[in-house]
C-alpha cells in the first residue's frame, strides 16, 4: 500500500521539484509533501520500534509543526535532494522495474477476469435456458 500510495508519488514529486525553481509552482507545498511522505514511509518501516518511544506522537506533532515552518525545506535540501542524486538511476530502475511487473500483473488479471465472467455467464445461461425456452 505505501508502494503505491506513497513511494511513487513521492518520487513523481521529487522529479517535478528538480525541474521546478519558482515558488509559483507550488514548490513549498510539495516540499512539504514530499517530506511528510518520506516520513510516512519511514514511520511504516520502523512502527514496531517507534511505538516503544514514549511520547512519539507528541514528537511528530512537533515535528510536523516545524515542517511547515522551513523543517521541510530543511529537510529536503539538507537530506532528500542529496539522497536522491545520488540514488537517481538506481531509483528509476526500480521504478520502471516495478511498473512493468505490476503491468503484467495487471494483464494477467484482465485475461483471468475475462475468462472467469464468460465462463459464469455460460454456466448461468446453461442452466437457465430451459427455464426461459420453457416460458
Amino acid at each position: 500500500g505505501n508502494c503505491i500510495g506513497l513511494a511513487y508519488p513521492t518520487y513523481c514529486s521529487l522529479k517535478a521539484l528538480k525541474q521546478s525553481n519558482s515558488e509559483k509552482d507550488g514548490q513549498k507545498q510539495l516540499v512539504y509533501w514530499v517530506c511528510f511522505a518520506f516520513l510516512q514511509l519511514l514511520e511504516s518501516l520502523f512502527r514496531p520500534v517507534l511505538s516503544e518511544v514514549k511520547h512519539y506522537y507528541a514528537a511528530k506533532v512537533a515535528i510536523l509543526l516545524w515542517m511547515h515552518h522551513q523543517g521541510a525545506k530543511s529537510i529536503y535540501t539538507r537530506c532528500l535532494k542529496p539522497l536522491i542524486a545520488k540514488h537517481e538511476s538506481t531509483i528509476e530502475e526500480i521504478a520502471e522495474d516495478a511498473w512493468q511487473s505490476l503491468d503484467s500483473k495487471l494483464s494477467a488479471l484482465r485475461v483471468l477476469s475475462r475468462k472467469t465472467l464468460r465462463t459464469t455467464i455460460s454456466q448461468v445461461m446453461s442452466k437457465y435456458s430451459s427455464t426461459f425456452q420453457e416460458s
